[in-house]
């Protein structure tokens, strides 16, 4: 017996790659697999919720549980587990021992006789490889193709945009006005100070804080912030310019001075940035990390958020076409893609980059990835 592994199960079952029209249970019984259902990858409980087996003319509904033996359902003591008394199908590759859930026998599907094993050891080389190299996909002979990596950018930046905008919808912000003004805040503090600015925006209103401007009393305000336990300001190893003592002046002075109810959103995206390049202009923010940080961490990312919320794909369309006109971040992730001659030529692709390597090839993802299941099915 091959030493079998229960994630390439799981891909098998996930990805359909098994002849799911006509498979027959180990009593013998042939089956459809009429749906796989949904892949459990993060809470207890079966693998796979709502698949869908049809057996004769009799659709069943419920969760299928993958083991490499019969047997590990007891070793991993399922039997003591009520959450598992729903599953309806054991997939297993090697039926070793019949399993009881309410005194009845479990419907078991072995897997031995339908792997493929020139399928299965390309998934040993990817697992093989995924545990030692940065980049997985560089290592395995032409994998590392142009129209799959220019497909998993794409999905990838779908993905971040998605998860951004899950971030803000939990805060339950309710004007445009408050969105852009937390979004503001969070892209002034940058991956370093990020939460403390974060922080900063849901403790002071932008009436506070303008009143703090024009006050002039913005060096009262710092004392009151740094001295404060609530804000961990992070100030170690950044440069003066990078410093919070730095950043938040600007922030506050931009934040008093910038219209945040004028709906630039309606403009063409072109206008749109030549809207943004005119404000900074404006109120003397130079440079290009500030501009660059407000334009891809909360003018895009207000984009599709307003385009999810209202359900008007027009701006989520915008929010991609702004990162095009943008020109490639320079960080250290970045300089890790153009080691392996990947370079990107705008923010849609360089934050596409950075979505991949941070949630897919830093976690070794690589069966979840368009490119490592392109190269395993090739």
């Amino acid at each position: 017996m091959i030493a079998m592994n229960e994630a390439y199960l799981h891909h098998l079952w996930k990805f359909k790659r098994l002849p799911f029209h006509e498979m027959h249970l180990h009593d013998g019984r042939l089956i459809d697999v009429v749906d796989a259902g949904i892949h459990n990858e993060n809470e207890s409980g079966p693998d796979f919720f709502l698949s869908k087996i049809r057996n004769e003319n009799i659709t069943w509904v419920g969760s299928v549980e993958m083991h490499v033996s019969s047997s590990d359902w007891y070793k991993h003591k399922h039997h003591l587990d009520l959450a598992y008394d729903n599953v309806m199908l054991h997939v297993v590759y090697n039926h070793d021992r019949d399993v009881f859930v309410k005194d009845k026998v479990l419907p078991v599907l072995e897997l031995k006789n339908y792997i493929d094993e020139k399928h299965f050891n390309k998934f040993l080389q990817i697992k093989r490889y995924k545990n030692s190299n940065l980049f997985p996909c560089k290592t395995y002979e032409g994998a590392l193709k142009e129209a799959d990596l220019n497909e998993m950018m794409i999905l990838a930046l779908k993905q971040r945009f998605k998860r951004k905008y899950d971030e803000l919808y939990k805060l339950v912000l309710k004007t445009d006005e408050e969105r852009l003004y937390w979004l503001f805040a969070k892209s002034f503090g940058t991956k370093i100070n990020q939460q403390p600015f974060e922080q900063l925006a849901n403790t002071y209103s932008i009436e506070f804080l303008r009143a703090v401007n024009y006050e002039h009393k913005i060096t009262d305000f710092l004392y009151q912030l740094f001295s404060s336990k609530l804000f961990q300001w992070k100030k170690k190893g950044l440069h003066n310019s990078s410093s919070p003592e730095k950043r938040i002046p600007i922030f506050i002075d931009f934040i008093s001075n910038i219209d945040l109810k004028f709906p630039f959103w309606n403009l063409p995206t072109a206008m749109i940035y030549e809207y943004f390049q005119t404000e900074f202009k404006r109120l003397k923010i130079s440079g290009k990390i500030i501009p660059s940080s407000i334009l891809i961490n909360a003018i895009a990312i207000f984009l599709f958020s307003k385009g999810r919320i209202e359900r008007n794909e027009v701006f989520a369309q915008k929010a991609y076409r702004l990162l095009e006109l943008l020109p490639s971040e320079e960080n250290q992730i970045v300089r890790k893609w153009k080691e392996i001659q990947i370079i990107p030529r705008n923010a849609f692709e360089s934050q596409a980059l950075l979505e991949i390597y941070q949630q897919f090839c830093s976690r070794k993802r690589c069966l979840d990835c368009k490119i490592g299941i392109n190269f395993l099915n090739s």
